[in-house]
């Protein structure tokens, strides 16, 4: 077979056509090549990206069904009995993972979608698999930053905060006593007990307060939002805006419903980045079981 070749923008060496795809196609597992799925997705995407890197990515599938211990017949047959809908869902993100998820996150991805064929009742990588394709290498270094909070973070303002809570309740539920003796004695204009209550969502290592967050990672600022206005001062003195693209972050995993953020009630202008704390969702407890855990000295910051 004759191989027509041609040079893309970087000056690397692509084959066109028919023959490019059925190069691929002789360089990875047969059982691979034998899947109409992995044949009509290389054919959309042979013109866009190199045969070499559609090679690596597809090795790097199989080399995590290795890890995995999923045996690559079965994984084939999987394919195979998926309904219209998950073949669309896996087709469509395996273009992704071939053309345009960015080499950061693509283990990652390539993970979250293996799961997604062989899990029947894992209904949740079709979101994580939209979520990870929306994510910079940014956001993937502060959700790696969150799991290492969790695991190796205290929580001081967290505990202290919780005993000011309790011991507030306890004082009320007091007040209120008192209250309800008073109106049972007098006939006159009763006292009002107090029937309020300020909204204090807590849920377990899922809710991290900024001040517990930000005194691990030595960032010496009080809200956030000033991180993305202003540059900060790095541990050698010079101008840096590091931490603005993490503030970035936190807003798009918020809006990915990944994080969910609380923020300060002020008086005068109220900022949404002003966070007292934030808590990880389902789907974000789900996304971190894929990300990697590092030690806290991993991360250069401000």
């Amino acid at each position: 077979m004759i191989f027509l070749t041609k040079r893309n923008d970087n000056g690397v060496a692509v084959i066109d056509g028919i023959d490019s795809t059925a190069n691929v196609l002789s360089l990875i597992h047969p059982a691979f090549a034998g899947l109409t799925i992995i044949t009509f997705v290389i054919k959309q995407i042979i013109n866009y990206v190199c045969t070499d890197d559609i090679v690596k990515r597809i090795n790097k599938i199989e080399k995590q069904l290795n890890n995995k211990k999923i045996n690559i017949e079965e994984f084939k047959e999987k394919i195979t009995n998926l309904t219209e809908h998950n073949m669309y869902v896996v087709r469509n993100n395996l273009s992704n993972i071939l053309l345009n998820c960015i080499p950061d996150t693509v283990d990652i991805y390539i993970s979250i979608w293996i799961d997604l064929i062989t899990n029947d009742t894992n209904s949740a990588n079709e979101d994580l698999c939209e979520i990870l394709s929306d994510l910079n290498k940014n956001d993937l270094l502060l959700l790696e930053m969150i799991k290492t909070f969790m695991k190796y973070g205290e929580k001081r303002y967290y505990i202290s905060s919780e005993m000011t809570k309790r011991n507030r309740v306890e004082e009320r539920k007091k007040e209120n006593e008192e209250i309800r003796e008073y109106n049972s004695k007098t006939k006159g204009i009763k006292k009002l007990d107090f029937r309020f209550s300020d909204r204090d969502i807590r849920i377990g290592n899922k809710t991290i307060f900024w001040k517990d967050f930000s005194k691990f990672y030595n960032v010496n600022v009080g809200e956030m939002g000033y991180m993305i206005l202003d540059k900060g001062i790095n541990e050698n003195g010079e101008k840096t805006m590091n931490w603005a693209y993490y503030v970035r972050s936190f807003i798009k995993l918020d809006r990915l419903g990944v994080l969910q953020l609380d923020y300060h009630s002020t008086l005068g202008t109220v900022n949404a980045l002003n966070i007292e704390r934030f808590h990880i969702t389902l789907f974000g407890e789900k996304l971190l079981e894929y990300i990697p855990l590092k030690r806290k000295n991993t991360y250069d910051m401000i």
